[in-house]
């Protein structure tokens, strides 16, 4: 009797054992398996992207439009990010990440028409096209419409094609700036002469701009005006003539204030580059 329950028991547990043996066969099969490998590399690659962006500007990640397999190498797996601001695609990362888990995942220098990401900085914060304005102007990371100067410079409604100017603004506003530091406060008189310094063997580190980042949709070179303590930079639009009325062209001037203004396809900002 006693016999007969010590194999019961016996047979019982080796059942157990085997079954536990089996599950966890199962288990290792499935996590080893081609296709969750390549599911957790997918992870891995957008939680790379996701810190590395917030590390440079408090980018937000959903601003990007990925992971998307691009190929898969003997080494590594290699996923494309694309931009979806200002229009689909205009920049993109690719992240590899390396089959052999002790390998660090390496991510690409931008590419695409636009390389240059400072009208996205601070968008873990705010809305995209209010922390480009915000970056443009200097604005404080705030959505505090009570507050003036942002409630004016941070609230007006913009469409994709003044949301592209705004985009090239933010990169002009970045090399006047560096212009201003490397030559006591002072302003270019034109967009050539910001770009010669590009070019020339200063130490000012002034980057060289696109022919993209200086032109409208319309591929005409944006108005720019120095008026010392302030610069202007606009585009007429497609008529070639601006169409605000007399009262803001005249604010622009008269006052000690910055200002967006937008009409249609017009679009003018009074910036202070070395805010």
């Amino acid at each position: 009797m006693l016999k007969t329950r010590l194999l019961r028991i016996l047979i019982y547990i080796i059942n157990l054992s085997v079954s536990c043996v089996i599950v966890l066969s199962c288990i290792l099969c499935n996590s080893c398996s081609p296709s969750r490998i390549a599911e957790n590399a997918e992870k891995s690659a957008y939680r790379k992207l996701k810190y590395y962006l917030q590390d440079i500007c408090e980018i937000d990640v959903e601003l990007f439009d990925g992971p998307e397999l691009l190929r898969e190498n003997e080494d590594d797996y290699v996923f494309i990010f694309h931009s979806m601001y200002p229009e689909y695609g205009v920049m993109n990362f690719e992240v590899s990440v390396p089959k052999d888990k002790h390998k660090n995942i390496d991510i690409s220098a931008p590419s695409g028409e636009r390389k240059r990401f400072n009208f996205l900085c601070e968008t873990t914060r705010l809305p995209v096209k209010k922390a480009a304005l915000s970056y443009l102007f200097n604005l404080p990371i705030s959505q505090d419409t009570t507050n003036p100067r942002i409630k004016r410079l941070q609230t007006v409604e913009l469409d994709k094609g003044q949301f592209n100017d705004i985009v090239n603004f933010v990169e002009i506003k970045r090399e006047l700036f560096t212009f201003a530091a490397c030559h006591g406060s002072r302003n270019p008189d034109n967009l050539q002469e910001l770009q010669s310094d590009a070019f020339s063997k200063s130490t000012c580190r002034i980057r060289e701009l696109d022919s993209l980042y200086i032109h409208d949709r319309y591929g005409q070179k944006y108005y720019y005006q120095n008026l010392i303590n302030f610069v202007l930079l606009g585009s007429p639009g497609q008529n070639l003539k601006w169409d605000f009325n007399a009262f803001e062209l005249d604010s622009l001037y008269n006052d000690d204030l910055e200002h967006i203004l937008v009409d249609g396809d017009d679009i003018m900002v009074k910036l202070k580059p070395f805010r």
